[in-house]
């Protein structure tokens, strides 16, 4: 298969891969379909397992494991505004303590 400008790539099986031991490898080939460089092989074990449709429960809220979420948002915000704060803040302490020039020297 090619890949994507991005280098992405998809591969669908065009029949169930049978239980027991398989290994799986990526290979760069010529035009000609000769291997030209090949990875060593990953072994993996496909087994048949029983499923029960409708088991599995959604995790409650959903956004607790958001990075993104609302009140992390929210958190995120007020941490940043605290830390404008107090920076503007010593900004003006620090110009506050500079001594005025001189009439003279200007």
């Amino acid at each position: 298969m090619k890949t994507n400008s991005d280098g992405d790539w998809t591969y669908s099986l065009d029949r169930e891969l049978e239980d027991g031991n398989h290994e799986v490898y990526a290979a760069i080939t010529d035009n000609a379909g000769s291997i030209l460089a090949k990875s060593d092989p990953l072994p993996f074990v496909k087994r048949a397992e029983a499923v029960t449709v409708g088991s599995e429960t959604a995790p409650s809220g959903g956004e607790e494991n958001n990075l993104f979420g609302t009140s992390r948002l929210y958190l995120i915000g007020f941490v940043m505004v605290f830390i404008l704060g107090v920076a503007l803040i010593m900004i003006g302490i620090i110009a506050g303590r500079r001594k005025p020039i001189p009439e003279e020297m200007q």
